[in-house]
């Protein structure tokens, strides 16, 4: 476009309209946007409930607009004088009524107000964070706190369907508002900005979670502020049942829009979908054809530790004229050679360079035999090919066994690698989203929480690789992503840390039900009622403490993403009613066959003239002619699919040898299953609950206010250990089991520094002093140390951040 602009400003003759055409198509390229055009400059503005007021003050009332704005002349008690500041005129009212008011861009100085904790872990370990705060103040001091500290920010904004399920300038916003979209785009846009500078710039991942109502804008907004970053959009189905809309297709999904920062990106995972390990064949061949003179490379001693039941050393090959029991003994081994329960010497089915390759790759599984004498131990392993398949990525490893052997499942058939398509029953969003937060809460409902799981998988997939990671969510809602953390620290012995960020607004409905009542915002029955209160805080709370609301244990079990093997034996059945002799045709073998049921077997499988039928995938096989019994066997040897053998025979002895004979061929059926944990277990967690409140400046410039910044030093410190309060006049602090130091007393630096040696595991420093040079010597003397200047740095930080 601009181009052809261009094009046609260059063909004016006049030399001077030309210039000074030009002059202003390149003015208006910088200011013009091309691509998402929006109002950016809708005035937004906060309400500082948590701030008490003072004179000089800036204020609205609660329930009335933002626009209409009283400074505050005089407080006396519970009443308030207020000037208008259009008018002038000067008049009292209840100081409940009114709440101090703030331009985004205003310097503020937020500081951590205690509220409720929750603690379950160990004392020294990292503390989960929720804070009670519009998510923009709360942005500009984690922006102080964790500048470029942050893995991942997870997010699930309101949508803007016009619902009225958000406020701007704290009125809700719904579809009759023409400037809907603008205002959402400026409210997003301008938090965006403060959270990408949380994020690791080399190593990081914004996910924000949406529906189409905004997926497109949102994009483009992504595409301005994160230029040169890749994304991605992944489709999560939350509806399986769909949710109807008026003459349009029925919604059943939502969506992920990945920002990916540096090095930031995906782990690989698995998208399970019932598992199934592959097969291990036993390493003993069975056919006659294996006997020992077979091959000459394969009859070797395997010496298997007697304790640890592990294979120690891999013995040379003997020749058939040696005898086995002559071999030399290891002590606390037993020499193992490959020998059926009637003494038959038979070959290992790999040379002993190639079993050793499988042993050292934990490919190989050993177990006690009480049933052969003549070999104690059977051993099975994966197969050449099958670890070729792992390599390729066709077979996966996604665990161990407790002897040390992986657990290798396929990853071709009924799972997949993930994609940017998410399927799995686990994300209804109202069986894993909306029953779980009933469950737990019980005098409150929650609107549309996301599914625990997707919230689980969505994190897992980004910070598997990570288990000391830090995680914010500054649209935490419900508590989701805090609940999901915690989920997969438990599944693989994370340590990673969360950030959650809520208002505490009630929803359309109560308010106008409280306002009607004559309740306002700061009143206990509103803030008891709003969402942070109600509903976030509860939900950590509870789901570490593995109990409701009411104090009743939870019930019920989660998934977890871990997965353990369950070995049963094949079921053997004889058929003793069925004399052989009269069933002898194939028609009267598929008669009975077909009275097991397709589900079974086919009667289509009959194999060797009749003999037996045996399926690739069918679970039963069934064996009607004795005399087919070593072709029975080696057909058993690749079906790891049966778990049921029948054999047609009245003599006992015959079907006693050839079910155990059966059994040890198909060796046991190894099953896959999802591991669960009960939900009142709760989680070794813990978690400190904040309301973001704000101080004067001059207050912190004198010195008064270091009780209040404290648990900011805290936070900024990584949150470890116990959250210290109530300091006494002293000179200088080192918290019990934390690892920061705050040196209050500058002329104790002498002492300060003695008893720095006391203390290991310091790596915050804090030193209130007003001397830049003061600062810089104290400080060089800790290397190694984060230093930080209070007041100054503090106020410094803000003062910026409101310019």
């Amino acid at each position: 476009m601009m181009a052809a602009i261009n094009d046609l400003v260059n063909q004016i003759s006049d030399v001077h309209l030309r210039a000074r055409l030009s002059e202003e198509v390149a003015y208006l390229t910088k200011k013009k946007k091309f691509g998402l055009v929006f109002e950016e400059h809708l005035p937004e503005k906060t309400l500082l409930y948590n701030s008490e007021l003072q004179v000089g003050m800036t204020v609205c009332y609660k329930n009335k607009s933002v626009d209409d704005t009283y400074l505050v002349t005089d407080i006396n008690d519970n009443e308030v004088t207020l000037r208008n500041l259009k008018t002038g005129e000067l008049f009292s009212e209840e100081k409940r009524k009114v709440v101090q008011i703030r331009r985004f861009g205003e310097a503020v100085f937020p500081v951590l107000k205690h509220v409720d904790s929750v603690q379950k872990g160990s004392k020294d370990a990292a503390w989960h964070m929720l804070i009670e705060a519009d998510n923009y103040h709360a942005l500009q001091l984690l922006d102080y706190l964790y500048p470029g500290e942050v893995d991942c920010i997870y997010i699930d904004p309101p949508y803007n369907t016009g619902a009225r399920d958000w406020k701007y300038n704290n009125s809700f916003v719904d579809s009759n508002d023409e400037w809907r979209h603008s205002k959402w785009l400026a409210f997003m846009k301008r938090r965006l900005e403060l959270a990408k500078k949380l994020l690791k710039p080399d190593d990081s991942v914004l996910i924000i979670a949406i529906d189409d109502s905004e997926l497109f804008a949102l994009g483009m907004l992504l595409e301005e502020l994160f230029k040169g970053s890749e994304r991605q959009i992944i489709n999560i189905t939350i509806n399986p049942k769909g949710k109807a809309r008026e003459q349009r297709l029925s919604q059943v999904d939502e969506y992920l829009l990945v920002v990916y920062f540096g090095n930031g990106g995906a782990q690989e995972m698995l998208d399970e979908g019932g598992l199934e390990e592959i097969r291990w064949p036993y390493l003993r061949r069975s056919e006659p054809s294996s006997v020992r003179s077979s091959r000459k490379n394969q009859f070797y001693p395997i010496y298997v530790e007697n304790e640890t039941k592990k294979i120690f050393k891999i013995g040379e090959p003997i020749t058939i004229e040696v005898d086995r029991n002559s071999v030399p003994q290891i002590n606390g081994c037993t020499a193992v050679f490959p020998v059926t329960e009637e003494g038959l010497e038979m070959i290992w089915g790999l040379t002993g360079p190639s079993l050793q390759l499988a042993v050292d790759e934990d490919y190989v599984q050993v177990n006690f035999n009480k049933k052969n004498k003549f070999q104690p131990y059977t051993i099975k392993y994966v197969t050449a090919p099958s670890i070729v398949k792992v390599e390729n990525g066709d077979y996966s490893v996604v665990g161990r066994r407790d002897d040390g052997s992986k657990i290798v499942v396929s990853t071709q058939s009924s799972s997949k690698r993930k994609t940017t398509v998410w399927k799995k029953n686990l994300y209804d969003a109202n069986k894993y989203g909306t029953q779980i937060v009933s469950s737990i809460i019980k005098n409150k409902q929650f609107p549309f929480p996301k599914s625990l799981y997707a919230v689980h998988d969505t994190l897992k997939s980004f910070l598997s690789n990570k288990k000391d990671g830090l995680v914010v969510d500054f649209f935490a809602g419900s508590g989701t992503t805090l609940h999901a953390l915690n989920l997969l620290n438990l599944e693989d012995g994370g340590n990673r840390r969360g950030i959650l960020v809520t208002n505490n607004e009630v929803s359309s409905s109560e308010e106008t039900e409280f306002l009607g009542k004559g309740y306002l915002p700061g009143d206990d029955v509103w803030e008891d009622n709003g969402i942070c209160r109600s509903v976030t805080w509860p939900r950590v709370k509870h789901s570490i403490l593995g109990v409701d609301t009411d104090g009743v244990s939870i019930d019920g079990n989660y998934y977890l993403d871990k997965y353990r093997m369950e070995s049963k034996k094949r079921t053997v059945k004889q058929i003793d009613y069925l004399s052989p002799s009269k069933v002898t045709t194939v028609a009267q073998k598929k008669k009975i066959i077909s009275l097991l049921g397709t589900k079974r077997i086919p009667s289509t499988k009959l194999v060797s003239s009749g003999a037996f039928a045996i399926d690739n995938e069918k679970p039963t096989a069934i064996l009607f002619d004795l005399s087919y019994e070593e072709e029975w066997y080696q057909e058993l040897e690749a079906k790891d699919n049966v778990t049921e053998v029948l054999i047609v025979t009245e003599d006992k002895s015959a079907y006693k040898r050839i079910s155990e004979k059966s059994i040890e061929i198909l060796g046991t059926k190894d099953s896959y299953f999802q591991e669960e944990r009960a939900k009142s277990v709760g989680f070794k967690s813990n978690c400190e609950f904040f309301s973001l409140d704000f101080l004067n400046k001059d207050d912190v410039e004198l010195g008064n206010e270091f009780e209040s910044i404290l648990p900011i030093l805290w936070a900024k410190s990584g949150c470890v250990g116990m959250r210290p309060e109530n300091v006494e006049d002293v000179d200088f602090i080192f918290p019990i089991e934390s690892n920061f130091s705050v040196l209050i007393n500058e002329y104790a630096f002498a002492q300060f520094k003695e008893e720095m040696k006391n203390h290991v595991g310091i790596e915050y420093f804090y030193i209130v002093t007003n001397s830049n040079e003061a600062f810089s010597e104290m400080a060089s003397e800790f290397s190694g140390v984060n230093s930080y200047q209070l007041y100054k740095d503090y106020l410094d930080n803000f003062m910026i951040q409101g310019v």
